[in-house]
């Protein structure tokens, strides 16, 4: 009997290798199961409260204007300086050619003021001088202005308030 006895007390050796088998598959399955939720969960973001943190940087150009290409691409290393974007230039190139016809005019209106102005002095003497009563004809300059300003600049051709030649 003794024999008996001492198979009771002591467990089988099977169910130690089914239990150390069942443990070693349990820690297998729960580690491949917590990383495969890690790599599924870290590339996701969720909030309860809609508040989320981050870095952020501006990033903005010296001139406003639409973006016509994107030099870069997501999450590309970039230097300082480096061109990221193209801007449309559409507007840029009107206004150059608007600045460009006003100089053209600024340049007419020069020309044009270098040509009437000793015209206008040769014709303000010749009034100046030219004035009835001898002397110097000093006392009809103020006449000769007033009526000049009551009817206004000598047009290029005739007109209403237009002065011919020969009249003062």
């Amino acid at each position: 009997m003794e024999n008996t006895t001492q198979t009771l007390d002591r467990p089988s050796n099977n169910n130690t290798k089914i239990k150390r088998i069942m443990l070693l598959l349990t820690l297998v399955v729960v580690t491949l199961a917590g990383t495969w939720y890690y790599l599924w969960i870290r590339n996701r973001v969720s909030t309860d409260d809609a508040f989320i943190t981050g870095h952020i940087h501006q990033v903005s150009s010296r001139v406003p204007g639409f973006i016509d290409q994107v030099l870069v691409t997501d999450n590309q290393q970039v230097r300082q300086g480096q061109v990221l974007i193209k801007l449309d230039d559409r507007d840029y190139r009107v206004a150059v050619k608007a600045a460009a016809s006003a100089l053209e005019e600024a340049g007419a209106n020069w020309a044009s003021a270098r040509i009437s102005v000793p015209l206008t002095l040769t014709q303000t003497e010749a009034r100046v001088g030219g004035g009835q009563g001898g002397g110097t004809g000093l006392n009809q300059v103020p006449q000769g202005a007033r009526r000049e300003h009551q009817v206004g600049p000598p047009s290029s051709g005739p007109g209403p308030g237009a002065l011919q030649p020969g009249q003062t």
